[in-house]
């Protein structure tokens, strides 16, 4: 998951969405987060929004192994972004 390098917000959302999908789809393999500076793809997308942003990467679409595993947890996965968005707006 990926959020903007100085947003305290965006971090802890994309946290929130790790902890949630390994809970729901262990299975899944996980990269971690990564903060995103201006020299990374998709940086402004997590920059400029005033609201806190991330890129959700849940898998690696060019592995076999991993499409599969997510196009049958398909339920598992959305339940893990409906948790993350919920505990998160909570502590927030």
């Amino acid at each position: 998951f990926l959020y903007w390098n100085s947003s305290t917000k965006g971090k802890s959302l994309a946290e929130a969405f790790k902890v949630a999908l390994k809970k729901h789809a262990p299975e899944l393999t996980s990269r971690g987060n990564k903060a995103l500076t201006n020299a990374d793809r998709g940086a402004e997308f997590c920059k400029l929004p005033a609201m806190p942003s991330i890129i959700l990467e849940p898998f690696f679409g060019s592995s076999e192994a991993d499409w599969e595993i997510a196009t049958t947890k398909k339920p598992q996965i959305a339940d893990a972004y409906a948790e993350a968005l919920t505990l998160w707006c909570e502590s927030i």
